[in-house]
């Protein structure tokens, strides 16, 4: 298990030693659905075809699948995070500090997916002989990644907080399988903190639910009211 943020981001850099192909998670999942040719796709010489390719993505039609594929995959970490954020906000009493100063809306965004981690753990299946913080790792073996533990480490929510180059954006993973939609979800849980504060007034929480058996931490439901 790694809590380091450091080497949590040296082990999410390393395709050749690290794969997301019999980790147990993802990667594992997608490749027991459809077998060895989508396994490919997190991995190997498969993997390494389609992002020579990319740039045909970037014709008109490609461009439009892209922008399509981008919300799919910044959907779920979108919804995550707006919600726990606006929480954060809430139960911290710093929705006043953004209210004074809306220039603290990228620190907002930052502090709220860096405390809710949509990724809280990312698993990675050894596949050469590696050396991981003196430890010697064998291939077949696993390494668990605890995120959670590893972005929130440098302290409590706080949108005073300067950028944390250590972590950087860990909650979103790291290397070539850093997650497609992470711009998506900045951008939307911006908007939706604007559109919540544009009125100038506090909001209170007046319900909260969690959800349960999800695969990214979120509420189910989460009811705000804004304060007279």
């Amino acid at each position: 298990m790694v809590t380091d943020p450091l080497l949590a981001r040296q082990v999410l850099a390393d395709h050749a030693c690290f794969s997301m192909v019999g980790e147990g998670g993802v990667g594992h999942m997608w490749a027991q659905f459809f077998g060895e040719e989508m396994a490919q796709f997190f991995g190997g010489a498969r993997h390494t075809e389609v992002r020579t390719k990319a740039r045909d993505l970037f014709t008109e039609d490609g461009a439009r699948g892209l922008a399509t594929l981008l919300a799919i995959a910044g959907t779920e970490t979108g919804a995550s995070g707006t919600s726990r954020t606006v929480a954060l906000l809430h139960d911290t009493g710093q929705q006043h500090a953004l209210l004074a100063d809306p220039g603290l809306m990228d620190n907002a965004v930052r502090e709220g997916l860096r405390m809710s981690t949509p990724a809280p753990v990312i698993g990675r299946h050894v596949a050469r002989d590696a050396t991981v913080g003196g430890r010697r790792l064998r291939a077949g073996e696993r390494v668990l990644l605890l995120t959670y533990l590893a972005t929130t480490r440098v302290g409590p929510f706080d949108i005073g907080r300067d950028y944390v180059p250590e972590t950087r954006q860990l909650w979103f993973g790291g290397g070539r399988h850093l997650c497609l939609g992470a711009a998506v979800a900045r951008v939307q849980i911006a908007r939706m903190l604007q559109n919540l504060l544009s009125q100038g007034r506090p909001y209170r929480i007046v319900a909260r639910r969690a959800a349960t058996r999800v695969l990214v931490p979120t509420y189910a439901s989460l009811q705000v009211r804004l304060v007279p």
